[in-house]
């Protein structure tokens, strides 16, 4: 399997332990973090490290894909793109991805999600993609309708986070959707 994919302006790749302050730094925003679902805040830099060693342990096992977002000039990790769950027996899974602040509406998330989708369908061989996602998260349904997801269900008051309920949103995307496009 693939752990190292190329973009025009970023690289997915394999995590190292030195990547776990630069995954710190930007997971440490609390902005950044109230649109994840898993992920606690405060976050901690030990956090990280034991992200790394567990991402490294999925990838091992074939349990899921945690994949560093680096910039290509500095192969400085501002990011992840997962994919969770995977389920070999329907051939599907969960995508799941962060970015930090500073690089939100630069088109970086949306090039990561095509890359990981064409690994997905291509290398993979899954059949579907899907993702959830806050509803009030703009930014990440934006990135989920240009690959050509589309919006499945609306799940009231499905995830609780930072004191209050928050509704839930199920998009899904088919092999044979995405081949239509690329």
């Amino acid at each position: 399997m693939k752990t190292e994919l190329k973009g025009n302006k970023i690289l997915l790749r394999k995590l190292k332990t030195s990547d776990a302050k630069d995954i710190y730094e930007n997971v440490k925003d609390k902005e950044v973090v109230k649109w994840t679902i898993n992920i606690p805040h405060p976050y901690k830099l030990k956090d990280a490290v034991k992200f790394i060693r567990h991402s490294n342990y999925k990838l091992k096992k074939k349990k899921g894909i945690n994949l560093g977002i680096a910039l290509k000039e500095t192969n400085k990790i501002i990011g992840i793109i997962s994919l969770n769950t995977i389920d070999w027996k329907n051939k599907k899974a969960e995508i799941g991805y962060w970015l930090g602040k500073t690089y939100w509406n630069k088109g970086i998330m949306t090039e990561a999600v095509k890359l990981v989708l064409k690994l997905s369908f291509n290398e993979l061989k899954l059949h579907r993609i899907y993702a959830r996602i806050f509803e009030e998260n703009i930014g990440s349904r934006k990135v989920l309708e240009k690959n050509k997801f589309k919006q499945e269900a609306k799940l009231r008051d499905s995830l609780f986070k930072f004191g209050k309920y928050h509704n839930e949103i199920l998009f899904g995307l088919l092999k044979k959707e995405w081949k239509q496009k690329y």
